[in-house]
């Protein structure tokens, strides 16, 4: 991985007022590929997290957990960042706003992902 890639985490767009944590670039080496890749706080306080399972295999996928206080809503797997990407940006929206119809999209926010 070179160090570029470190310095141009992607963009994810959320819903204003949602936070972001940890990164996500559009290629990964092995030993970046964890548990704990990326986090998505929506305002409703819905949680979003990905992770990499099993950790550092390359044969593993992306896994995307979406979670309240009364527990999982959803989850999913992916084996591409922008499968990811794409995923996390619509249920992110989804969640936030509680309707299951995504079409309507107005997702406003740019958040680089970097803590």
């Amino acid at each position: 991985m070179s160090m570029q890639n470190h310095q141009n985490p992607v963009d994810v767009i959320v819903p204003e007022g949602s936070r972001v944590s940890n990164y996500l670039y559009r290629e990964m080496g092995l030993d970046e590929l964890n548990q704990d890749l990326l986090v998505v706080i929506l305002p409703n306080d819905v949680l979003i997290e990905v992770g990499w399972f099993p950790e550092n295999d390359p044969a593993g996928h992306f896994h995307i957990t979406a979670s309240s206080v009364d527990g999982e809503i959803q989850s999913w797997n992916r084996s591409t960042v922008a499968d990811v990407l794409l995923l996390v940006q619509r249920q992110a929206e989804r969640l936030s706003k509680g309707v299951l119809d995504v079409s309507q999209s107005s997702m406003s926010a740019r958040h680089p992902v970097s803590v």
